[in-house]
Formats: structure tokens, C-alpha cells, sequence
């Protein structure tokens, strides 16, 4: 064999070479394992078993060429590959001084086209503890060629150990792979395959992530493992193969539920790791094979367990009925070239440690060191035969994560594991709860906000407010000013005027009113009579108007002869507030608060209060209902946070059609300050807004942010205005 035989690129390292262009000094395509060697070994023995199978695995001896446009690989001797040996046996620490060095080795990048792109080495800890290191470039390798050579790696040292004859090579030549490759994309299947992931990934969602961050090839790889008890782990397999299941079914569908409950997405894309090697003999050739597929799981939380882990189960045989369809292909049919990792979330890995290893009489055990560039973030799990536990390890961008998120994630995971193992068939999996003890008892803390209310209603509370402070004003308005006492008569009367026309409790009374003290007035007086006021706005489309009325269906209007006549509703109730006959009447009924037997029927904090109507934005405009109790609440949480305080001044400005006008008007009167009513053209303009805020020495606003920066940015605002609290929000 020639020393520098030149042999293609397969497809799946003309991928990894256009990764390795994009960031060539970035570590993250040094790839390999580790094997943890429990016994003694003979570094001579062990030299010449790894130079066989250097020999053997042509892979393991490649180096990149460039000529020009053509990129290929050169299959060198055997002996190009250097060996390396340390003895850390001496150090105060062996173990921890082994790794040291070993994450030097695999944090230093690897020029493919100047050294070789396998690294091999034995580290001594002590007599009967030895590590062997497996370094490569990801050109020359994929975890399933991992196993092969570990494998041959072990076979061959002991039989040397037992000066036992070799047996023949078990490698086919690498151009094996080439020519399987070939044939592929040569035969029918490549184009069903082609039709299948075209139609599989129509109308895909948005990849769902664990970041806010967008992914990339990063410079470094975050790498953090916990371990799942073996009990647990236990439990799991023995539900896998109750199902029917393959272990590593488990492992991907509590991983992408996982992804689910953390994001709230209904349906995810995982890229998931396959062999893509379609036959024995090619899962004979060490070298690079693997592909990364999309794996779509749609998940619904009140799914049962096991009915999901069989949904997870049929996906992904789906899928691996297509996996020699490569990354790169579909990546290109999709037009993601150099984006594709916008097309799927996490990675889930699930790889099977489960060759018995020895090497003479030492058992080893292997410690992966990574398997492939993560763009984003990648679950991996490895499945050892030994009886032991899961290991999960978690393999991040570091742009994207911190390692104390990656351990929370860890720590939530082999939590949501377990939650699973245990799980009854028919439990759903929203039942399986995803946050840790101490997320739940804050989360539970936060929402304990359970806070003693003033009991009764608006009348009830304001009637409370008019005994305490009778005297001081309530409000002030184009119609004059008025105390608390005046306001509650008024009110008072004119509640018995709608009572006397059969309005009470769970009756809409549509009010329609110019910004006067009549308005204000009627709000006191609807709710005093038991019912809910429906806010209508003559400054608004009549349109919306008519809609609100003809869905709400009032059974009284209470209104004013200016605008009459832009009413709308057709044949219903009216009461005209400045009708002379109206003032007569209202003026004939008695002042004081109005009680539960004069009403149709007793007014308890869970009757409607009020009905605002949604902008319509979305489509039809929307009624909502809100309660005595409900009003009563918002009211008094604003007040502990922002107390209204004796002599305060609030700005009632916002339409009677939006929600922020019930705690305009009320929050004042329910706390003894004073509410001044802006008319229409102080709602319409800065200049005469910032008048009444001047005027009346205003210390309590709420503006949208357009207005609020007219106010600031045409300095409309006088001396008095820095004395306010002002509330800007509402604005879309």
C-alpha cells in the first residue's frame, strides 16, 4: 500500500470540512473517549496492539489534502501515527493531573491537513490504573467507529498479552463507505428519500430552545454530567420493555418532554444522531458515517405516559427509515446551507456503552470526551451494560449557556427521570411535575399572595368613605365641585329613579354621557342600584356603539339631551339625566344610601359591576364581565402599593369604553381623594390637558406613552406636574 494513497472525501466529511473552514481553530471537532483501564497493562504490549490497529482501521491514519478546489484524504503508514505515553503515577494527585492533561488535549484544535487527525496515548495513574486516550479530528470519525476500534483495541492487547496469535483484521477498507455512499445516492431510495423529508418538514414550527440566544458554531463546548441511580435507571428499562420500547425511546422522549414543559411549545424538532449505516458489513467500517435527522414530536400535556412513549417510539422509526438522507442534502433542499441549525432545537444522543471491555484481565470503561460540534445544546445519554446508572451529560454552546444553567437543567432532568420511572400507565404527563423542591416552594411562595380585602361592594365601600370623610371634596368638573356627601345624595337619588324602572342586580345599564358630573354620578348610581354599567363613549364610531349595545342588551340607557341624537340602540329605556321631568323626579326620591330591600334582589361582591368591550383588534370586539369583588381587589392592591393619601388629586381622562377609567373614578372616592374629571377637550389636547393638571394641582395620572411624550416633548407641563406620580401604560 502506498504511503500516501489519496482517497475522496465521503459526503459526510465534505460536511465536517466545510464546519472545519467556518472556524478552524475552534476545538469543537476534537472528538474521542477515553477508555478507564481497572487493572495493569503493559505499555509495550499496548504500543504494538495500537499500531495494528492503526493499521487495520485505515481511518485512523488519514490526513487532508487540498488541491485547489478538490479537497480529499491521504491513507498514510501506520507508523505516521504517533503513540504517546505520561506517566502521572508520581503527581500528588495522579487523577486530577491526568486530566488536566487531558483537557488540554481536547481543548487544542486539530489542523486536519498538517497532523494526524488521530492522537492516541496511554497515561499511567499507577500500577493498576492506566487511562487510554483516544483524540481525533470528527473527519476521521463517528461514535459507532468509536466502539469498533476500542473494541479491536482491547481484542488485540489481549491476545498479545497472552502471545495468542492475531486474528485477521474484522475492518473492510475505508473505500468501502465511499462506494456505499455512492450507490446510495445513485438508487431510488436517495430520491424517496428526498420526496419523504420534503413532505416531513412542511409547515415545521419554529425549533423550540432552553435559550433566548441563537445558535452558532461556538469556540468552546461546555460539557456538564450527572449520573441517574441505577434503580431509577432500572425502572425506566423495564418500562421500555414493557412497551416494546428501545431504551433509548425513553431517553429521547423524556428529553423532549422535557424541552416541552420548559418552553411550553406544542411541538418540537430534536435533531437526532443515527448511524446511517445500512447493512453489517458497512457497521463493520471504522470511519465517518453518522447524520443528524429532524425528529418533529408533537406533544399534548394531557397525553397518558405510556401513550406518548409509544407516539415517541413510532416517530422515531419513521424517521430512521430515512436516515441515509444526509444533513447536508436536506440542509441544501431547504435552503439552510450554513443555517441549518435554525431547523431544530436540542440534539438528543442516547449512545449504548455496552462492549465488555477488558484488556487482559482489566475491565475499562469508556468516558466520552464529545461526539460532534454543538451549535446549541445537545442531551446526551450513555447506556452502559454494567448495571450502573445513566449518564446524562449535557453539552453546550457557551455563548448561548452558563454551566449553572446547564447544572440546573441536570438537576431538573434526573428529577423529571424519575418522576417518570414511577409513573402510573394512564398518568398524564403534565401530572409529572418539572420543577425542582426548592422551584416549587418559591414558585409557591410568589403565588401566595392570598391578602385579606375590604369585604362589600363599590357602594358599600364608597358609602363607608362618605361616613368618614362627608365633608372633603369628591369631585370636581366643568358642572362645579362636589363633597363626598353631595356626590352620595345625587347618586343615592337617581339609583332609586333606575330601581323604580325594575333595574338590579344582573341587569346592564348602558351609560352614555358627556364628561360632566352626570357622569360620574350615573357610574355611583348604576351600582348603587345593584346593576352593571355598560361604559359607551359619544366620542366613539357609532358602529361600536351599536355593536356594544345590541350584544350587551341593556335594559336602560342612561343619558343626556346633547347627545341624543347620537344614541345608539334603537328601542330601548331611556333615562335623560338633564330631562327637566327627570331632574323633578330624581330630586323627589330621598338621599340617604340605598339597602338590599329596596333592590330586585340582594347586591353581593360576586355580581357583575361593570362590562368593557376588547378593542376588536383580532376580530369582533369582545365583552368582558367584571365583579364587585374583582374591582374591589385590583382597587385595593394598587392602593398598598400606591396608597392614596389624604388631599391627593387623581385625573380621571380615560374613555368610559377602556377598564383604566373604573379605577380612575373609584380608586380616588374609595380612599377619601378627590377626582377631577377631565372634559373632552382636555382628554383631546396636550395644552389644555396640562391646564387642568396645572389648575387643580393633579398628583395622580395615567397617560399612554404618546401622549406622555407630546407633554414632555412640547414642555406643556407646568411647576405642579413634578409634584405628580405618573402611570404611563395601555398603549399597544
Amino acid at each position: 500500500m502506498s504511503a500516501r494513497r489519496r482517497v475522496p472525501l465521503t459526503v459526510p466529511q465534505h460536511g465536517l470540512w466545510l464546519l472545519h473552514q467556518m472556524a478552524p481553530d475552534s476545538p469543537v471537532l476534537t472528538v474521542g473517549e477515553v477508555l478507564d483501564i481497572q487493572g495493569p497493562v503493559d505499555p509495550d504490549h499496548y504500543r504494538s496492539a495500537m499500531r495494528r490497529l492503526i493499521e487495520e482501521a485505515q481511518t485512523l491514519r488519514i490526513r487532508i489534502g487540498v488541491d485547489g478546489d478538490d479537497v480529499f484524504q491521504h491513507i498514510l503508514d501506520a507508523d505516521s501515527v504517533p503513540i504517546a505515553y505520561h506517566d502521572f503515577s508520581t503527581a500528588p494527585d495522579p487523577r486530577a493531573a491526568a486530566e488536566s492533561h487531558l483537557q488540554t488535549v481536547f481543548n487544542r484544535p486539530i489542523d486536519p491537513t498538517a497532523e494526524p487527525l488521530f492522537t492516541p496515548g496511554l497515561l499511567k495513574l499507577a500500577d493498576d490504573h492506566y487511562l487510554s486516550s483516544h483524540r481525533f479530528h470528527h473527519l476521521a470519525i463517528d461514535g459507532w467507529s468509536m466502539g469498533l476500534t476500542a473494541r479491536r483495541l482491547a481484542e488485540l492487547y489481549t491476545l498479545l498479552v497472552a502471545d495468542a496469535p492475531l486474528t485477521p483484521s474484522p475492518f473492510p477498507p475505508l473505500q468501502d463507505l465511499l462506494d456505499e455512499h455512492r450507490a446510495y445516492r445513485d438508487s431510488d431510495a436517495y430520491q424517496q428519500d428526498s420526496d419523504f423529508w420534503r413532505d416531513y418538514l412542511t409547515d415545521v414550527p419554529a425549533a423550540a430552545r432552553l435559550t433566548n440566544g441563537l445558535p452558532h458554531l461556538p469556540q468552546r463546548l461546555l460539557r456538564r454530567s450527572t449520573e441517574l441511580d441505577p434503580h431509577t435507571t432500572d425502572r425506566l428499562r423495564a418500562r421500555a420493555e414493557r412497551q416494546g420500547l428501545r431504551r433509548s425511546t425513553i431517553a429521547i422522549a423524556a428529553a423532549a418532554a422535557y424541552v416541552q414543559r420548559m418552553t411550553g411549545a406544542a411541538e418540537l424538532v430534536l435533531g437526532l444522531p443515527v448511524a446511517a449505516r445500512p447493512n453489517a458489513h458497512i457497521r463493520s467500517v471504522p470511519g465517518v458515517a453518522s447524520n443528524v435527522v429532524p425528529l418533529r414530536i408533537a406533544i399534548a400535556p394531557d397525553t397518558a405516559v405510556d401513550t406518548y412513549l409509544q407516539q415517541v417510539g413510532d416517530s422515531i422509526a419513521n424517521v430512521l427509515r430515512h436516515q441515509m438522507y444526509r444533513y447536508e442534502d436536506l440542509s441544501r433542499d431547504l435552503n439552510l446551507v450554513g443555517a441549518r441549525s435554525e431547523l431544530e432545537g436540542p440534539v438528543v444522543n442516547v449512545m449504548n456503552f455496552d462492549y465488555d471491555l477488558r484488556f487482559a484481565a482489566a475491565p475499562a470503561t469508556g468516558i466520552y470526551y464529545g461526539v460532534g460540534p454543538t451549535q446549541d445544546l445537545a442531551f446526551q445519554f450513555l447506556d452502559r451494560a454494567d448495571g450502573d446508572g445513566w449518564q446524562i451529560e449535557l453539552k453546550a454552546n457557551d455563548a448561548l449557556y452558563t454551566v449553572d444553567e446547564l447544572d440546573t437543567h441536570n438537576e431538573r432532568l434526573t428529577a423529571f427521570l424519575t418522576a417518570l420511572a414511577d409513573a402510573p400507565a394512564d398518568a398524564r404527563l403534565d401530572d409529572l411535575d418539572i420543577m425542582l423542591p426548592a422551584e416549587r416552594a418559591a414558585l409557591d411562595a410568589w403565588n401566595d399572595t392570598a391578602t385579606a380585602t375590604p369585604a362589600g361592594t363599590l357602594p358599600d365601600l364608597f358609602a363607608a368613605q362618605v361616613v368618614r370623610t362627608p365633608d372633603a371634596p369628591a369631585l370636581v368638573c366643568d358642572g362645579g365641585r362636589f363633597t363626598y356627601a353631595e356626590l352620595d345624595a345625587r347618586a343615592n337619588r337617581l339609583a332609586r329613579h333606575l330601581i323604580s324602572f325594575g333595574v338590579g342586580p344582573e341587569d346592564f345599564v348602558a351609560v352614555y354621557l358627556p364628561r360632566t358630573a352626570d357622569l360620574v354620578i350615573a357610574l355611583l348610581a348604576v351600582t348603587k342600584a345593584g346593576a352593571a354599567y355598560v361604559g359607551l363613549d359619544p366620542a366613539y364610531p357609532s358602529e361600536r356603539g351599536e355593536f356594544m349595545v345590541a350584544d350587551s342588551r341593556p335594559s336602560v340607557v342612561v343619558t343626556a339631551s346633547g347627545v341624543l341624537g347620537t344614541l345608539p340602540g334603537g328601542d330601548i329605556l331611556r333615562v335623560v339625566v338633564d330631562d327637566p321631568a327627570t331632574r323633578e323626579a330624581v330630586a323627589a326620591l330621598p338621599a340617604h344610601p340605598v339597602a338590599d330591600g329596596e333592590r330586585t334582589c340582594p347586591l353581593t361582591p360576586a355580581r357583575p359591576a361593570y362590562v368593557f368591550y376588547t378593542s376588536g383588534s383580532t376580530g369582533r370586539p369582545k365583552g368582558v364581565v367584571g365583579t364587585h369583588a374583582g374591582m374591589v381587589n385590583r382597587l385595593d392592591c394598587a392602593h398598598r402599593e400606591f396608597p392614596w393619601e389624604p388631599g391627593d388629586v387623581g385625573c380621571a381622562k380615560a374613555s368610559l369604553a377602556f377598564g383604566e377609567s373604573t379605577s380612575e373614578i373609584f380608586g380616588p372616592l374609595l380612599h377619601g381623594a378627590v377626582v377631577v374629571l377631565a372634559n373632552e377637550d382636555q382628554v383631546r389636547t396636550g395644552h389644555a390637558l396640562a391646564g387642568l393638571i396645572e389648575r387643580y394641582g393633579v398628583s395622580r395620572i395615567t397617560l399612554v406613552p404618546s401622549l406622555l411624550d407630546t407633554l414632555l416633548e412640547e414642555d406643556l407641563l407646568g411647576p405642579r406636574a413634578g409634584e405628580a406620580m405618573w402611570t404611563s401604560s395601555g398603549e399597544a
